[in-house]
């Protein structure tokens, strides 16, 4: 939990230069690279291309690129974090 915690801290605030979802990014193309489709209420992509070094687990990456997984094992579908935020303030407006 604590690299969760400071992954999103990473992503929220900007704390370093990793982009992994940019393929020009600190980590390049490697093994452990994947692809995992998305609910993106921004651009509306449906899948995303993470990038993920050797000592990093599949959900730290996807936080580190602002995305939450609805999993916490056999992630299948990620959801981008601003579209969780957002979506909240718009409950709360209405409740």
């Amino acid at each position: 939990m604590p690299k969760l915690t400071q992954a999103y801290l990473t992503w929220k605030y900007k704390l370093s230069d990793w982009t992994s979802t940019d393929p020009s990014g600190p980590c390049g193309e490697n093994e452990y690279d994947f692809d995992i489709e998305v609910i993106d209420l921004h651009t509306f992509s449906s899948s995303i291309h993470i990038q993920c070094t050797e000592d990093m687990k599949t959900p730290e990456a996807l936080v580190l690129s602002g995305y939450l997984g609805t999993s916490p094992v056999s992630l299948t579908l990620a959801l981008l974090i601003q579209s969780i935020i957002q979506s909240r303030g718009l409950h709360k407006g209405f409740v």
